[in-house]
């Protein structure tokens, strides 16, 4: 899996990034951002953020707790050479649900994703 980080401001509302870095000339199917798998079921927050040097597509997955298959139907998202783009995403994830972000096909340049992985609802 790639980076996580927690910073102490955002570790008080568990804010988690996410992020495989800067890719060049990714593969299709290529995980460009993995929540890996929460540890208890709830509402969350993913608010994902990229881009990428040419033009791509992306899709924005919710897998199930084996990580071998779509929960939902994905979200497929074009994006255009050098524009970066935000999304926000509101979802229920069961335990060891996950949320990732995958380039459709393959890319010849660099693109790179994250995801901001928060508990909608703090106790």
């Amino acid at each position: 899996m790639g980076l996580s980080w927690i910073n102490a401001t955002a570790s008080r509302r568990n804010v988690r990034w996410f992020t495989n870095g800067l890719l060049t000339n990714p593969a299709a199917n290529t995980v460009l951002a993995n929540t890996g798998a929460v540890n208890e079921p709830s509402e969350y927050h993913a608010y994902i953020i990229g881009a990428s040097t040419v033009a791509a597509r992306i899709s924005i997955r919710h897998r199930n707790a084996g990580n071998t298959g779509d929960v939902e139907e994905p979200i497929i998202v074009p994006i255009g050479a050098n524009t970066p783009v935000e999304f926000f995403v509101p979802v229920r994830l069961a335990k060891d649900e996950r949320v990732t972000v995958v380039n459709e096909s393959p890319l010849t340049g660099d693109i790179a994703f994250s995801i901001a992985l928060v508990k909608a609802y703090q106790e």
